[in-house]
């Protein structure tokens, strides 16, 4: 199962994700699904390949059942829901964009902003890869705990805030 979560919205990139779920050749047995983002009326080419779940109260157990957790975001400044798929040790395949780079390092695979065919190669690495998907799966998981437990990532929001303010003043 491959899947996306958030907003669904251009900016969100729910048109890349169902575009790429359209492009099935090779993948019959693999299920496309966007967890959450309200109840538009998907209308995006490939749209019909995809399973759109509605909100949830919490999305965590459908996050954790993916194979392969995609990113398709044409901009996103530090999407958590990157770091929430990590830590369930589901591997990342992300757009090059904000902060992500930061946020998988080398535990999940990062195509330049806007590849979609780069973005559909490394989709189907993984789906033909399952010990590579281990390998990515328990390296997010270290990699989150390492560099955003929660307390060291109270006290960095909490230095961003303050070094924010004080550059308004």
């Amino acid at each position: 199962v491959i899947g996306a979560c958030g907003s669904r919205n251009v900016g969100k990139g729910t048109d890349v994700f169902a575009e790429l779920a359209s492009r099935r050749s090779g993948l019959n047995d693999v299920f496309f699904r966007w967890i959450g983002g309200g109840t538009a009326n998907e209308t995006y080419p490939g749209a019909q390949a995809v399973t759109f779940l509605p909100d949830q109260a919490n999305p965590y157990p459908a996050l954790a059942a993916l194979d392969v957790f995609v990113l398709p975001s044409r901009v996103d400044a530090f999407p958590l829901v990157v770091l929430e798929a990590m830590i369930l040790g589901v591997p990342v395949v992300a757009f090059d964009v904000g902060g992500v780079a930061e946020q998988v390092g080398g535990a999940g695979i990062l195509v330049p902003a806007g590849d979609r065919d780069g973005l559909e190669a490394a989709v189907r690495r993984l789906v033909d890869d399952p010990a590579l998907r281990k390998r990515l799966g328990l390296a997010g998981q270290a990699r989150v705990t390492e560099l955003y437990g929660i307390e060291d990532f109270d006290r960095q929001v909490v230095e961003l805030i303050d070094r924010t303010g004080k550059m308004n003043r």
